[in-house]
């Protein structure tokens, strides 16, 4: 039977729970046995394709099947979570025993990735003292809500879930996290036949007006620039050529209409952004570390689209 366990306390609890009793930490889904059998049919499965290949030819002996595991007791439970659902989102099949993450070992590599992912996350964490705002994410699938959170980390906004599994974030943030989310749910919401319909079908929302392709050509190549030149700034805020191709690229993006692939409040946010960051340069009592911190922000909003 499938169980959920603490990570904290190692309390095991029926699949229906959702947070542990003793210690208030989110539970995670633990089953030795259901990997076991899982990692056992694929291993058979493997088999049986490279006895295909090899048309006939003697299977090799090598055992299949071979797990590695994780010891992550020194992780706090928010990090063990986030590795849990980016795990999920990227169809890893893995088990939780305590603190200790068991993987197999063909996805040692994929699973690397994910931990420095979470090791190395700049990531600020939910401040329990400030207020705070909560979205319902009842019917998002694993894979739009590893997007969502890669999304929210690129753009530096804190964010945690609750013991409902609803999102939570800082109140200060709700502008820039309803942009986010805007931005994933709507790119979840097109399929193939919506995307290749696009410069036929000006009533998809977020799509330009006339749905000209080349809208959305001019829209990467002002990004890019923008994105480049926030960088130097964010470096250097008296980088003289920096500031020239900031503010020649933060008038373009003015001037253009909501491109196609876009919501429309994240290109609210790209242009308010990029107008008030060419506003301090243009200021004549402007502050570097303003500017830097300006140019950072809107690098960090940029680096999701280029």
């Amino acid at each position: 039977m499938t169980v959920k366990v603490c990570p904290e306390c190692d309390a095991e609890y029926v699949p229906s729970v959702a947070t542990c009793a003793e210690c208030g930490a989110e539970l995670v889904s633990s089953d030795p046995d259901e990997m076991e059998s899982a990692i056992a049919e694929e291993a058979a499965e493997a088999d049986d394709r490279d006895a295909a290949d090899l048309d006939g030819d003697e299977v090799s002996d090598e055992p299949g099947g071979d797990q590695i595991a994780y010891e992550f007791d020194e992780w706090d439970n928010a990090s063990r979570v986030l590795l849990d659902q980016l795990l999920t989102g990227q169809g890893i099949l893995h088990v939780w025993e305590a603190t200790s993450l068991v993987v197999r070992a063909d996805d040692e590599e994929a699973v690397d990735i994910l931990v420095e992912q979470v090791e190395t996350s700049t990531l600020p964490t939910l401040d329990p003292d400030k207020d705070q705002v909560a979205y319902e994410l009842d019917d998002w699938p694993d894979e739009k809500r590893t997007a969502l959170a890669d999304s929210l980390t690129e753009a530096g906004v804190a964010f945690g879930f609750d013991e409902d599994d609803d999102l939570v974030v800082h109140a200060e943030d709700e502008e820039r996290a309803e942009s986010v989310l805007d931005q994933v749910d709507f790119n979840f919401s097109l399929d193939a036949g919506e995307v290749a319909a696009a410069g036929d079908d000006d009533d998809v929302e977020g799509a330009d007006g006339d749905g000209d392709p080349e809208d959305g050509l001019v829209a990467q190549e002002v990004m890019s620039e923008l994105f480049i030149a926030a960088d130097r700034l964010m470096h250097a805020a008296d980088d003289h050529d920096a500031v020239l191709s900031l503010a020649d690229a933060a008038g373009r993006v003015k001037d253009l209409g909501v491109p196609y692939g876009f919501a429309p409040g994240v290109w609210d946010q790209i242009v308010t952004q990029s107008g008030s960051l060419h506003d301090q340069l243009e200021g004549t009592d402007s502050d570097d570390d303003e500017v830097k911190a300006a140019a950072g922000e809107l690098r960090a909003l940029l680096r999701q689209y280029v």
